[in-house]
């Protein structure tokens, strides 16, 4: 088997994170021409940080192995790894790194940052570009699905009376609002991906005309709503947000 034929291997397993709905990302590690570690992105399956690609191969080829020295392994990953992966790679001491496609955002090797030209005790030879095409083809299509999901037709969340006039919550992309029909909002909150590519609830706001009728609560379930109907999770740093998470556990499964 050549390089082209273990990064089929990994794009297999990329395209099976890609139908769980994680972002598809998988690996390969082989030993003496031996497939011994697969592994693919798992981190909202297994609600883990950790759930990369590269770290679960590594993981089961030190378990298929009965060791932590991967010295003699090459490791086949259909996307530049993270400075995290790149570290596991830099400790579990494997000579040679091939991957896919590059990632200026978060890639390792190179693209964002080089960890691997560190004054470290062991440096990985590092090839890119391997099946780059097919590679960022699913990344494309992965996230132009994400886009599709999140761009319904605006609609009413929920409803609400203050006076004679019907409340109507509207959506966008990464938020939800009240119009005030002046080409202002009387309510909203936004939850915009954060650089890690999770949306994170960063601003919730009420227009003084309708504090106390329990406005906020309804943005937040909304968002809530939005959120799950969509597949994705979501941090929370705005302090009303925290607070409203704290209060409901039931929400447990969107908001981080």
């Amino acid at each position: 088997m050549d390089h082209e034929d273990y990064m089929r291997q990994a794009l297999d397993l990329a395209r099976e994170a890609m139908e769980a709905g994680e972002v598809p990302v998988g690996c390969v590690v082989v030993w003496e021409g031996r497939v011994v570690g697969r592994g693919r992105n798992r981190r909202e399956e297994d609600r883990d940080a950790l759930a990369h690609a590269e770290l679960m191969a590594i993981h089961e080829a030190n378990e298929t192995l009965g060791g932590w020295r991967l010295h003699k392994a090459d490791l086949y990953v259909t996307l530049e790894p993270c400075a995290m992966c790149a570290g596991g790679i830099v400790n579990a001491r494997i000579p040679r790194v091939w991957y896919g496609a590059a990632d200026s955002r978060f890639g390792a090797c190179g693209s964002a940052l080089d960890v691997f030209s560190a004054p470290l005790n062991h440096r990985p030879q590092v090839t890119g570009g391997i099946l780059a095409e097919e590679s960022a083809a699913l990344m494309q299509a992965f996230f132009q699905r994400l886009r599709e999901k999140r761009r319904k037709p605006a609609a009413p969340c929920c409803n609400e009376t203050k006076g004679d006039d019907l409340m109507e919550f509207q959506y966008e992309d990464s938020r939800i609002f009240l119009p005030d029909g002046k080409g202002g909002v009387l309510a909203e909150i936004t939850f915009p991906d954060g650089a890690d590519g999770v949306p994170v609830i960063d601003h919730t706001f009420v227009d003084g005309s309708l504090r106390g009728q329990g406005v906020a609560g309804r943005l937040m379930e909304a968002a809530v709503a939005a959120l799950r109907a969509s597949g994705r999770r979501a941090n929370v740093t705005c302090s009303y947000a925290v607070s409203w998470r704290d209060k409901h556990p039931e929400a447990a499964d969107v908001l981080l």
